[in-house]
């Protein structure tokens, strides 16, 4: 059996029975004293001159981060160090020596000529670093070659984190953006069965659909962008998407990174984003579920933030779902809670205990979803409107249980959350959750 075959060959139930069903990006995790430790003896070795040792110990470091998705190895008969890496799409192999070390990662083979492809390239590669595009026959490369003593850990892994995140990032650009593009190394990615697909291209149109309606209907022109942003930001966490489509919701929001409060150009800005979501809309089944998969990755996308830092933004955002429910708009407060809970979790990472505390926050809000990609207890009744109150509870308090151990004082008081309706559910949910005890 493959390297990768033994990585996919996963079962699809965790231990309390839910489905494997990936969420979000890779969120750089909070470093215990184990990792912490071996970053250091890592650095001490290299400073020492034991080049080769210290690399050994940094891939320890690596493999206890990263899981199943890193793999090394001593060749017996030339004692290098080889490695491979996954980051999406893309793996990153190297081999280090005594003297050398050398990282490549293939982004995509071309057929032909094609002179605006190699203008790219060559501009791109003042952009980085430590690494440069690269063609080798008909094959770009990210690729770094450089004498083992000139890289520390530190910069080696900074080196890496570059060429892994820019090949996974860059293929489905040139992909679309230039002729005679072929994929590589697309055998890491995982399929989706046929019932999380279907459930996930369903409830993207039926959430863009609802957005659509909710803008058109809104009565406060401010709100809008966060309505819209609500959605990009949940689609971006619930349904995870990759490739082309991920680019495309990623593009709506570098549009809104664009508006100027001093210019108050917000109105241009909502146009061009909304016009971005409307052509999302328009794509064909066929075209979503080719950036519908799921894969594994090395080295995070967001950073971590402590709680006390989410705390503060998550009470300064507070005030739009209050403001919305002041003015009897009943229909914007779940958005806009949403918009609060999918702003940071595709923000950066954070502790265990809140994210999972967030999802019940999710489940809740949307029993559909999650029940139609195989999440068999749900926390509301559609039919009836109300909340699973019993069940919800069971799982607070196993949420409690589990991390009171680890935070002296963290509890999550369930009496704090009013479960009359969705929303005073979701308001209420993130009053409390700003409470938590948390420290780092």
């Amino acid at each position: 059996m493959s390297f990768f075959s033994k990585i996919f060959n996963r079962t699809k139930k965790d231990n309390l029975g839910y489905p494997d069903v990936k969420f979000g990006r890779f969120a750089k995790p909070s470093e215990n004293e184990e990792l912490l430790d071996l970053k250091t003896q890592a650095d001490e070795l290299f400073e020492s001159g034991q080049y080769l040792d210290a690399y050994v110990t940094f891939f320890d470091y690596m493999q206890k981060l990263g899981g199943p998705a890193v793999l090394c190895e001593i060749d017996n008969d030339t004692n290098d160090f080889i490695f491979k890496l996954l980051q999406g799409s893309k793996i990153v192999s190297g081999v280090i020596n005594q003297t050398d070390i050398l990282v490549e990662s293939k982004v995509a083979k071309f057929s032909g000529e094609n002179i605006a492809l190699m203008r790219y390239l060559l501009s791109q590669n003042t952009k980085f670093a430590y690494t440069k595009y690269a063609i080798d026959g008909d094959t770009i490369y990210l690729r770094q070659r450089c004498p083992i003593k000139d890289m520390s850990p530190q910069s080696f892994s900074d080196m890496l984190s570059e060429i892994a995140i820019c090949a996974d990032s860059t293929d489905e650009y040139l992909e679309t953006e230039f002729a005679n593009i072929i994929p590589v190394d697309y055998e890491n990615i995982i399929p989706l069965d046929s019932n999380e697909l279907r459930t996930k291209i369903e409830f993207l149109r039926v959430w863009i659909k609802e957005s659509f309606e909710l803008i058109e209907k809104c009565k406060f022109e401010k709100f809008k962008p966060y309505l819209l942003l609500a959605l990009v930001y949940k689609i971006l966490y619930l349904i995870s998407p990759e490739g082309a489509l991920l680019n495309r919701f990623r593009k709506i929001l570098s549009i809104y990174s664009t508006y100027d409060k001093e210019e108050d150009n917000m109105n241009e800005v909502f146009y061009k984003m909304d016009k971005e979501l409307h052509a999302i809309a328009e794509l064909s089944d066929s075209e979503l579920e080719k950036s519908l998969y799921r894969t594994y990755a090395v080295f995070p996308e967001l950073e971590y933030m402590t709680f006390a830092e989410m705390v503060d933004s998550v009470v300064e955002l507070l005030r739009l779902p209050l403001k919305a429910a002041e003015a009897n708009m009943d229909d914007e407060v779940v958005p806009l809670c949403e918009f609060i809970v999918g702003y940071h979790l595709n923000l950066h990472g954070m502790p265990d205990a809140a994210s999972e505390l967030l999802l019940i926050f999710w489940r809740t809000l949307n029993s559909e979803y999650f029940y139609g990609i195989g999440f068999t207890d749900t926390f509301y009744n559609e039919t009836v409107q109300q909340l699973a109150q019993t069940r919800i509870a069971q799982e607070i308090e196993r949420i409690n249980a589990k991390y009171s151990v680890i935070y002296p004082g963290f509890q999550f008081n369930l009496l704090a959350v009013d479960m009359s309706t969705l929303e005073d559910f979701a308001y209420t949910f993130l009053l409390e959750f700003k409470n938590l005890q948390i420290p780092e």
